[in-house]
């Protein structure tokens, strides 16, 4: 009898043992809504380009929010291996800015979706140029950002790291956007990451493994909600053009949402 105890108490030692080493194990995959972004070299920009009455944009508004969901993790704390412009050049949600954007990419078929300044481009969202942005070679940077809302004023601030040996030659284009938009006309759909306002526009020149910071404020104007407006950030590499167009990719994007992207 006392035989019996004995091993059945062996047998409870080894099962706690056994639970507990499994339980490490599956941790990270407890914790983790995983996305396909486990080997992204940085966190990639969509800058994409349409209208609210336009049927195709229409179609493909929904995509916006799903991608930038899917391609979001929590370790626990929010990553994002995506971050999404949208630009508005008629319609309600109309800045004089959005024009100059979609001409600077010389576009004429909507909607338009721009990657890393460039390095990809196609109609509707797509996750096959996502991936081939966010996967590719590239001059490795760290940023962080923040916001605050005091009455109607909105102020950014955070920092560019340069994690490589050599300089980093460039600029930086932050982003003011704004979440849950709703056009009268066609009530059923909500429309996303709404170009504002740019916050900032900074040259930027890191030596080796150098730091710069940087900040901003923007007023809020009357119409828009300030719950939902969301800064992003992103840096464009001068050294690293399209081989016809000469346009800068990007190269690391981060926003308030986040915080933080190496």
């Amino acid at each position: 009898m006392l035989e019996s105890v004995r091993t059945m108490q062996t047998y409870i030692k080894v099962f706690l043992v056994f639970s507990l080493l499994t339980s490490f194990m599956l941790m990270p995959f407890l914790s983790k809504t995983f996305a396909v972004i486990d080997n992204f070299t940085h966190a990639a920009i969509s800058e994409t380009f349409g209208w609210t009455s336009w049927g195709g944009c229409q179609a493909d508004e929904p995509s916006y929010l799903a991608k930038y969901n899917k391609y979001k993790t929590f370790e626990p704390d929010t990553v994002h291996s995506l971050h999404i412009v949208t630009f508005h050049f008629s319609g309600p949600f109309t800045m004089p800015q959005s024009e100059t954007r979609r001409t600077y990419y010389s576009l004429s078929g909507f909607p338009s979706n721009v990657y890393d300044g460039g390095y990809r481009q196609s109609y509707y969202i797509g996750e096959t140029e996502i991936n081939a942005s966010g996967i590719r070679s590239i001059h490795k940077l760290e940023m962080y950002l923040s916001k605050s809302i005091a009455g109607s004023t909105l102020s950014f601030s955070g920092s560019v790291k340069n994690l490589e040996t050599h300089v980093f030659n460039g600029y930086m284009l932050v982003f003011i956007t704004e979440n849950q938009l709703v056009d009268s006309r066609y009530p059923a759909i909500q429309w996303n990451f709404i170009f504002r306002d740019y916050g900032l526009n900074k040259t930027l020149s890191l030596a080796s493994l150098s730091t710069d910071t940087f900040s901003g404020t923007w007023n809020i104007p009357a119409g828009v909600n300030a719950n939902n407006i969301q800064v992003i950030a992103a840096v464009y590499d001068t050294d690293t053009r399209h081989p016809t167009k000469g346009w800068p990719y990007a190269v690391q994007s981060v926003c308030n949402v986040c915080g933080h992207s190496v």
